[in-house]
């Protein structure tokens, strides 16, 4: 091979029946073609390999690397996760705020005048011109629902924001279904699967099982004229019935389903937690049954959007200086679930106004795939986002810079997944050529199953918003 270029260290290969895919991890780009083709036009210095920097020069790919990590580290404020009641009437097994909470904040819900401070920060620190995110949660939120209604009728004035609750749906009657109806408020409702499963994990403080009473705030809300979607949780109570939890969740027709893993617990194990590459596999089929029937998958459009848009993704989520966590004592912090064990908070009065000034946010803004020591030489490093903050510090003693290892088998298989999916909607163009997609076919393939106007069909918390 010329000297002068070399196959990008960034370079991932995918092998398929006499087929072949190429991805780079720093720009997102995808060549296909035949194996044969593909190892011809390596060795030949095909043009367009090297166009999209496939091929590289010696310093390029770290060039690149330079590049994208100076746009990392800013805080540009478009999401507030608001903790509006510490308290729930649920003990689901799994839950990392309830397990993570100090005893004494147990009894806590947010006043009227909290809420007010932590809108007045959030409005000062964000731009009339983009979209904003209000997240309602808890706890169970409705348990405050007069500092809900204040949320609602406040953040209402504020121009490109929606409102989120997440809630056990337990608590909704007819009249607030109605309410959340009329001020266009977007609710999930969380659902593990049928009784069976759902009642296995997701308990009243008694003991006794919540699915009949969920599904009951759910359907209110739906005859309402709601838009509400499911929040669930995938774990060893419901791993092995999947085909159960979808025939449900596609009868329900939500407009979109948050299909999540067990997060990590602080003092002990989780007790659904499963590997996450059968996660990975989990999720992938379980968005190709759905996306079918328009329903937004919203774990697997965190991989899917860099990955068509071509656009790397350079952290996880809101908490990475897009967003900020307000508890009900009054407590900031950058994810809810180190902000309720005060591990990571400081009070409403001691928190910089200039948020982009902030040390605490500052520090994870920075965290990022490209600045990992452990992630930077990765040829996937541009799809990954870095994982979950908080669970790279639960399982590593508190240090956000090392990284959740679980992450890896999990993007590789998403990856391939979505690699192979391209790959049947243009296998058709491919012929005896190195096939670069262009964005539109790509956009047209991922977006076809969506309606850009719900806003239930956009990541809650792990949104791009700028």
């Amino acid at each position: 091979m010329n000297e002068k270029y070399h196959l990008s260290d960034y370079a991932k290969r995918f092998d398929k029946n006499g087929n072949t895919a190429l991805f780079n991890g720093l720009n997102l780009k995808k060549a296909y073609g035949k194996t044969e083709i593909i190892n011809r036009a390596i060795t030949s210095l095909d043009n367009s390999l090297i166009k999209n920097n496939f091929l590289v020069k010696p310093g390029q790919d770290e060039a690149r690397i330079r590049e994208l990590r100076s746009q990392i580290g800013s805080i540009n404020i478009s999401n507030i996760v608001m903790i509006v009641d510490n308290r729930c009437n649920y003990a689901c097994s799994y839950c990392q705020i309830e397990e993570n909470m100090d005893s004494k904040q147990k009894s806590y819900a947010m006043s009227k005048e909290t809420a007010k401070k932590a809108l007045d920060l959030f409005e000062k620190n964000t731009k009339n011109e983009n979209e904003k995110t209000i997240n309602i949660t808890g706890g169970e939120p409705l348990m405050n629902i007069r500092t809900v209604k204040y949320i609602i009728k406040r953040s209402n004035k504020m121009p490109n924001s929606r409102r989120v609750i997440f809630t056990n749906g337990s608590l909704v009657t007819s009249k607030l279904a109605d309410y959340f109806s009329k001020t266009d408020t977007l609710m999930l409702v969380s659902l593990d699967g049928p009784k069976e499963i759902h009642d296995s994990v997701r308990i009243k403080k008694s003991g006794q099982g919540t699915y009949d009473i969920s599904l009951r705030g759910y359907k209110l809300l739906k005859d309402a004229g709601c838009k509400v979607g499911i929040s669930s949780v995938t774990g060893i109570h419901n791993v092995n019935k999947m085909r159960e939890v979808s025939d449900l969740f596609a009868s329900l027709e939500p407009p979109s389903i948050g299909l999540n893993f067990g997060h990590y617990l602080l003092d002990k194990e989780n007790p659904t937690a499963i590997k996450m590459g059968k996660f990975a596999k989990i999720l992938t089929n379980f968005y190709e049954t759905m996306r079918n029937k328009n329903i937004f998958v919203e774990n697997i459009s965190r991989f899917i959007t860099p990955f068509y848009e071509e656009n790397p993704r350079l952290n996880e989520c809101q908490a990475q200086g897009r967003g900020f966590s307000v508890d009900s004592r009054g407590k900031i912090g950058t994810c809810k679930s180190l902000l309720v064990s005060d591990i990571i908070s400081k009070p409403l009065e001691e928190i910089n106004q200039d948020l982009s000034k902030e040390p605490m946010l500052q520090e994870w803004a920075k965290r990022s795939p490209f600045t990992l020591e452990e992630c930077v030489d990765c040829n996937v490093i541009g799809i990954c986002g870095g994982g979950c903050t908080y669970d790279s510090f639960a399982i590593n003693k508190g240090d956000i810079n090392k990284i959740d290892s679980r992450l890896c088998e999990y993007t590789n298989e998403v990856l391939k997944f979505l690699i192979w999916d391209l790959f049947e909607d243009i296998k058709h163009k491919i012929k005896d050529i190195v096939y670069i997609p262009n964005l539109k076919e790509q956009e047209e393939k991922f977006l076809k199953y969506y309606d850009p106007s719900n806003q239930l069909q956009r990541s809650v918390g792990h949104e791009k918003d700028k």
